[in-house]
């Protein structure tokens, strides 16, 4: 057994998509906090990602993790694109495998678009978009960082409640739940091949089933009577902050989840088990 490490993912490289903001961006924090250099992806935001950064190497814990790692062997920055097909999902991986000097151990593909469009008006290009950047993305992205994902490697995915509960899915959500369901299956299918995950490069898949979340995202539009609403679906009577997610990151990225494969967890406080 394993003593636990103050910083378990010290030397590690990871990329995390959707860093900009919301639940991307806690998790780079809380990759970066735990000794990982990070990349932290986004499609237009770049002031936002820089200010992510800014907001990871002010914070106490990183001075620590810094010099644990040796200064400058820790390292965060940023790689802009819209990972919206194969193409770019591919130029995204070369400019990221760059600034790590052509390898990497944690992929973390966050990215993604969240549209509501009931059956009878929902379009071709709104479905499109939806398995575009939710589906595609992920999986050309794995496919073209896969030969430079070291051996030991993690490899996590995002999905949603969306999938899981019925009180959170309404009429509205086909495109984002079917893509997300897509998601899901696309983890327990990588996770099963040997190329992969064998006892040759031993790289783990894994997918987190997050609950609704206390984001910008999620907030916008939302009356302080439905949040509450929400909240009391779960025993805690909150609706969870990105930070709930991103810790269980850090273990999904780290050595102890080394014979955790092809699962999806729901990180949900609850309500949904």
């Amino acid at each position: 057994m394993s003593a636990p490490l103050a910083l378990p993912l010290l030397g590690k490289k990871a990329i995390v998509t959707g860093a900009s903001r919301g639940i991307g961006a806690r998790i780079a924090q809380a990759l970066a906090l735990s000794g990982a250099s990070v990349v932290l992806g986004y499609s237009s935001g770049a002031k936002a990602a820089e200010e992510v950064i800014a907001a990871i190497q002010a914070h106490e814990a990183f001075g620590a993790a810094a010099k644990a790692a040796g200064g400058k062997n820790l390292r965060l920055g940023t790689v802009g694109g819209k990972l919206s097909d194969a193409a770019s999902a591919k130029k995204f991986a070369q400019d990221s495998l760059a600034f790590f000097d052509g390898n990497v151990d944690i992929v973390v593909h966050n990215a993604a678009i969240m549209g509501m469009h009931e059956i009878a008006s929902i379009t071709e290009d709104q479905f499109d978009d939806h398995f575009n950047l939710n589906v595609k993305a992920p999986l050309f992205l794995t496919q073209a960082l896969l030969p430079h994902i070291n051996n030991d490697g993690r490899i996590l995915f995002m999905s949603s409640s969306v999938t899981t509960h019925p009180v959170v899915i309404a009429p509205g959500y086909v495109p984002y739940a079917a893509s997300k369901g897509a998601v899901e299956q696309l983890t327990r299918v990588l996770a099963r091949d040997q190329s992969i995950t064998g006892a040759q490069r031993r790289i783990t898949v894994n997918c987190l089933n997050p609950g609704p979340m206390s984001t910008e995202l999620f907030l916008k539009g939302k009356s302080q009577e439905v949040l509450d609403r929400i909240g009391s679906l779960h025993p805690q009577q909150r609706v969870g902050q990105p930070d709930d997610v991103a810790d269980a990151f850090v273990y999904f990225a780290g050595p102890t989840s080394r014979w955790v494969n092809g699962q999806v967890l729901r990180v949900n406080g609850g309500m949904a088990v």
